[in-house]
């Protein structure tokens, strides 16, 4: 017996069976928790046994829970369309080697079709199809007793209705159609296709057949405007390699006069700028008379969290919105949502893994410890660095992290104003800028000092100054320690150079700087002589040092330019 299966046929879910969901996890989760920390330390085989029982139910209870959530959201019209490449053959692959050990510990066999006839590449939502196939292996390993389940994909083109994607689940024994499945069938029919259930006496089939879209080329651009150079290049290396030409804007007047002149497909647009801010800029665009960006879907920028952070930007006329620090997945797929005949070739994609051999050479006799020195980055933690979290906005590419590490070092304008502002009791500049800051340091992964730099920004947009002032030192002294720790980590990569500006091997020697010559400079700052007494210590900085000179005199540096506090700088350099 053949029947389609009908998403629409489960009735309207109010928003209470999402509320109900969610109050039935933090029980669940609670069970879950206490019954592993019982089977981590119980040594009774029949506690144990039962114990798993518990386990068993309690991620039943859960699956049920993520199947009502997901259908809640299909059915309220929350759920988002993305539109990317990908590769067929590989995500089943990775789905059956997944499924295989589920249908091992249940005796069965997991049977993976050929998948040679498939396309190397297809374009759609490869989020929607992973979890439709997940849903079906779920579904037929839950309900085969005995025997095999079999999983396939192909395309089939059919008679005036162009190419389809069939995925094709089989499995034996008895089933029922459950919450697993509406979920399933909604997905496929948000997808143009059906899902089609097959009963025999001792099998059954469950086929999804979703219709392919075509794929053309096209000349497509894309405006990124961010007052913060850093963010620019950060969004410019994520789309390097999509095809798209990108263009960029440092403030909203910037944008309006490319806005004026040329047409965009795709604007992703910073909400907080200084002068005109995003909401405005947008608000300004629109106004153009004639302007050929009036259409254009314009996405905001923001470190918005909230839960009606959606609902603002979209009554502000934005189409959608990305949180900041972006990342490349989340952007590709915001791309391919808005500009779906623009295929994103697979090398766009992020690796997922550093790809330390992108470093910048620093000598091939130091090429065997700088490997040991790469798989240990613990030690930047204690300057609240996570290298881990940083190289993930860099898709992986640690050369391009050092790249925006030595922006970062080099950017001693925005402490400057910081303190400016601050002096000035300038809340709405000084949060502006504060947010540039956070986001920075967020992007690098220096956790430490984009958490302190958040907290800044939430009392200064609250124009608490107070607060500001209170806590200017922290700031401070998290944005020193994050500065040494940068500077480390280029030690620890870049090769040094010596007075005369030619890069010094690993073996170079080390530039001797005394205590007298450190006193020298300390009596330069007490006779005012400020700008020279950092001349010199920047020129130190260009040479292999002592570790320890090197942290006294980076310390000191940081002290006047970041503090401007030169006793401290004086006392640092005299020890």
């Amino acid at each position: 017996m053949k029947k389609v299966i009908r998403g629409s046929e489960w009735g309207d879910l109010s928003s209470f069976i999402a509320d109900l969901s969610l109050e039935i996890r933090t029980p669940v989760n609670t069970v879950l928790g206490a019954s592993g920390r019982i089977l981590r330390d119980c040594g009774d085989d029949k506690v144990l046994s039962e114990v798993r029982q518990i386990q068993d139910s309690g991620r039943d209870i859960l699956a049920m829970i993520n199947h009502l959530l997901e259908l809640s959201k299909i059915q309220a019209g929350k759920t988002d369309d993305f539109e990317a490449e990908y590769a067929p053959a590989e995500l089943l692959r990775e789905l059956w080697e997944k499924y295989s050990v589920r249908a091992e510990e249940k005796g069965l066999i997991l049977i993976l079709s050929d998948t040679d006839s498939l396309p190397d590449k297809l374009s759609g939502d490869d989020v929607k199809i992973r979890q439709i196939v997940k849903n079906l292996l779920e579904h037929a390993v839950k309900n085969t007793a005995a025997g095999a389940v079999e999983l396939g994909m192909f395309c089939q083109s059919a008679d005036g209705a162009g190419e389809s994607l069939v995925i094709e689940v089989k499995g034996g024994g008895a089933e029922q159609v459950g919450l697993d499945l509406a979920v399933t069938a909604m997905m496929v029919e948000q997808m143009g296709g059906e899902l089609i259930r097959e009963n025999e006496k001792e099998s059954f089939v469950f086929t999804a057949v979703i219709p392919l879209g075509t794929k053309k080329a096209a000349d497509r651009s894309v405006l990124v405007v961010d007052d913060d150079e850093m963010n620019r290049i950060v969004f410019e290396a994520q789309l390097e390699n999509t095809g798209l030409r990108i263009v960029t804007a440092d403030s909203g007047k910037q944008c309006l006069e490319l806005a004026k002149e040329q047409s965009f497909d795709l604007i992703f647009m910073d909400h907080m700028m200084p002068g005109m801010d995003g909401v405005e800029t947008l608000h300004e665009m629109r106004q153009i008379p004639g302007g050929p960006n009036h259409d254009t879907p314009v996405v905001a920028l923001t470190a918005n969290t909230s839960d009606d952070a959606r609902e603002y930007y979209e009554k502000e006329g934005f189409a959608d919105y990305l949180t900041k620090p972006v990342t490349d997945d989340l952007l590709l797929q915001m791309v391919g949502k808005y500009l779906p005949e623009t295929a994103i070739p697979g090398d766009a994609a992020p690796s997922g893994e550093a790809v330390l051999e992108n470093a910048p050479d620093s000598g091939a006799d130091n090429e065997a410890e700088q490997t040991e020195e790469e798989a240990d980055w613990s030690v930047y933690e204690q300057y609240g660095i996570s290298i881990e979290h940083g190289l993930s906005f860099s898709r992986g590419q640690m050369d391009r992290y050092l790249k925006l590490v030595d922006m970062f070092l080099k950017d001693r304008e925005k402490p400057e104003k910081l303190q400016q502002y601050r002096s000035e009791g300038n809340m709405k500049d000084y949060a502006i800028l504060v947010h540039a800051l956070k986001g920075n340091a967020r992007t690098l992964g220096a956790d430490e000092l984009a958490d302190i730099a958040f907290e800044h920004e939430k009392k200064s947009k609250a124009d608490d100054a107070a607060y500001v002032n209170e806590h200017w030192e922290e700031l401070m002294e998290s944005y020193q320690r994050t500065n040494q720790g940068f500077e480390k980590l280029n030690g620890q990569y870049l090769p040094q150079e010596n007075d005369s500006g030619d890069a010094s091997g690993a073996d170079a020697e080390l530039l001797n700087v005394s205590q007298e010559d450190l006193n020298r400079v300390a009596d330069l700052i007490d006779d005012f002589e400020t700008d020279q007494a950092v001349e010199q210590m920047e020129t130190w900085l260009k040479s292999p040092l002592e570790s320890g000179v090197r942290g006294r005199i980076q310390e000191a540096l940081a002290a006047i330019q970041d503090d401007y506090d030169e006793d401290k700088a004086m006392e640092l350099l005299r020890g």
